[in-house]
């Protein structure tokens, strides 16, 4: 197994299974996740363009 980049993260899921993840990745999933919750919650539109990563 190749040694991780500076720019990954190791993640483990339940079962055990370990995969390498670009932390930007991470991140835009993690963000997703917030932006569902906040329309969810507050039943209002969260404008994503800033979180594409086209910009």
């Amino acid at each position: 197994m190749q040694p991780p980049d500076s720019r990954q993260e190791e993640i483990t899921n339940r079962r055990g299974r370990r995969r390498l993840m670009r932390r930007a990745d991470i991140l835009k999933v993690y963000f997703e996740n917030v932006i569902k919750a906040v329309r969810d919650l507050f039943k209002c539109r969260v404008d994503a363009e800033f979180f594409d990563g086209t910009k």
